[in-house]
């Protein structure tokens, strides 16, 4: 493994989230008629740009493209052929806000099925009486796991909704599976972990604690297509370990997707209608309650809901050799998210 093929595109993400800073408020934003932000969750004042997902992707595309020759490489070109059919409407949402919550959908999705097509396994041993059974088919797997990353996707969408929350959670899930893939000496995984985490600490550098360039949905869609995809390949190639800590090292993300879909089908609302119910904007809404918190609510939040998006690190450090005990963890994280979600007044 050598660290120093990283190094040129480490540079460039620091370079090409400095010039965006600078020049989107002084030429960009004008010249290339970006719409205003007017969804009701938008909690920021000023028009950020909403490109940090894409200096990634520009990232690992120059490191695709130039270090060809290294096995790492050719994973992250097949991330990005798979993430193809989401990309132009995620940008395009990031800079004119008209890309309706159908389209970006069924372009997830079909990102999802094109990963079920060009990936030939192996694929994660799902210990599921029946579920298991039919995972092991062709159909359930064509099925099933473009549905999973379409979950995860939109679950690291909803998170992002305040400075750093989206990328630490995106850093813990791949701190997992970098941990896993060094006790397994899995070079050819761990090389493309490292890259993405340093890229999207680059990110958060710029990012937490003022907010001074946003993820974007090319940003969380790209990280929770990604994460999913590493989740299952990383299972796949390791049948060893059970695969109940796939489910733990997404279950912030997926918990979050799954409670909102509840939340809006019980109270009548339309399921793609975005609200200020998220754990983490009723938590930024409590704090901006406060006078002492007014001004610095929003960096608050990522490291107050720290439990959360450290969880699946913690529990798969300690637990990722027994099924039983992982999946009580599945099922702790739930009535933890619940707990916390309740403890917090609305505002």
């Amino acid at each position: 493994m050598q660290l120093t093929h990283f190094l040129p595109w480490i540079f460039f993400s620091l370079i090409f989230n400095g010039a965006i800073i600078f020049l989107w408020q002084k030429k960009v934003y004008d010249y290339i008629g970006a719409g205003k932000y007017k969804a009701i969750q938008r909690i920021h004042l000023l028009e950020i740009p909403r490109l940090g997902g894409f200096v990634i992707l520009s990232s690992i595309t120059g490191f695709g493209f130039f270090s060809a020759s290294l096995d790492s490489a050719s994973l992250i070109n097949l991330m990005l052929l798979i993430l193809s059919p989401s990309l132009f409407f995620a940008l395009k949402e990031d800079l004119y806000h008209n890309v309706k919550p159908f389209i970006r959908f069924k372009s997830i999705l079909l990102s999802g099925f094109l990963f079920v097509f060009l990936y030939r396994g192996p694929w994660p041993e799902i210990s599921i009486p029946v579920i298991g059974n039919l995972l092991s088919t062709q159909l359930g797997i064509f099925i099933f796991y473009p549905l999973a990353i379409a979950a995860v996707t939109n679950g690291m969408n909803l998170i992002d909704g305040v400075n750093g929350l989206c990328a630490m959670a995106a850093i813990s899930i791949l701190s997992s599976l970098l941990f896993l893939s060094y006790n397994l000496a899995d070079t050819f995984l761990i090389e493309v972990i490292i890259l993405l985490i340093f890229l999207i600490v680059i990110f958060l550098f710029f990012n937490y604690p003022k907010g001074f360039i946003f993820l974007g949905d090319l940003g969380a869609y790209s990280l929770g297509i990604i994460t999913s995809i590493l989740t299952i390949i990383f299972y796949g190639r390791h049948p060893e370990i059970p695969s109940w800590g796939g489910a733990l090292i997404v279950v912030y993300p997926l918990t979050e997707v799954a409670f909102t879909l509840f939340r809006r089908v019980k109270s009548g609302v339309p399921s793609y209608k975005p609200d200020l119910s998220h754990l983490h904007l009723k938590l930024y809404l409590f704090f901006k309650s406060h006078p002492s918190f007014k001004v610095s609510a929003n960096s608050f939040v990522m490291p107050s809901l720290s439990l959360l998006w450290l969880y699946p690190l913690l529990a798969v450090f300690f637990f990722h050799q027994d099924a039983q005990i992982t999946m009580l963890s599945i099922i702790s994280f739930v009535f933890l998210y619940l707990l916390i979600y309740k403890k917090i007044s609305n505002k």
